[in-house]
């Protein structure tokens, strides 16, 4: 169920990662509690740095966000917190490439997720999906790479068992 109405009292955790593997690079550079209006800045990310973001809020899986670096400043970051679907009740991690501002086109675009080229659950014509998700039989800890027209997003796996669920968000 999404509303696109603030989370007050959220947390947002923000970490640097390394950009090939998706780890923290220490601990979080930025820690806010969300307000009413469901602001949660002002975050000052440094240029050419890959940021993990981390929503925790009652009711929702821990969401871990993972972005390329900016390529300018921006007054507006939109965070969504989302919930674990029920079709995917088996899967031990979930990892969802995503592009929020846009739709894959297999015939199109050139993308890949988890080294899966087209990305599973996309249509071989046409565009209209956003989104493409992986889920993972094991407990490993994985680095996910999604691809798209260029732009590398790297991330991690954290187990859906715990409560957690991961993103890959695209910015172009």
């Amino acid at each position: 169920y999404v509303n696109n109405l603030p989370l007050p009292g959220a947390t947002l955790q923000v970490f640097a990662v390394d950009r090939d593997t998706g780890e923290r690079l220490g601990g979080a550079v930025h820690e806010k509690v969300v307000g009413d209006d469901g602001r949660w800045g002002p975050f000052d990310a440094e240029q050419g740095v890959a940021y993990e973001f981390v929503v925790s809020a009652d009711g929702y899986p821990t969401n871990h966000i993972y972005r390329s670096p900016f390529p300018r400043s921006s007054y507006l970051i939109h965070l969504q917190a989302q919930r674990r679907a029920a079709v995917d009740e088996d899967a031990r991690a979930i990892v969802t490439m995503t592009r929020p501002r846009g739709y894959f086109d297999v015939q199109r675009d050139k993308m890949s997720f988890g080294g899966i080229s087209p990305p599973p659950g996309l249509p071989a014509t046409g565009a209209g999906i956003s989104v493409s998700k992986l889920k993972s039989t094991d407990d490993e800890v994985h680095t996910v790479v999604a691809e798209f027209n260029g732009e590398r997003v790297v991330g991690r796996t954290w187990p859906a068992t715990e409560n957690h669920l991961v993103f890959l968000e695209l910015t172009y």
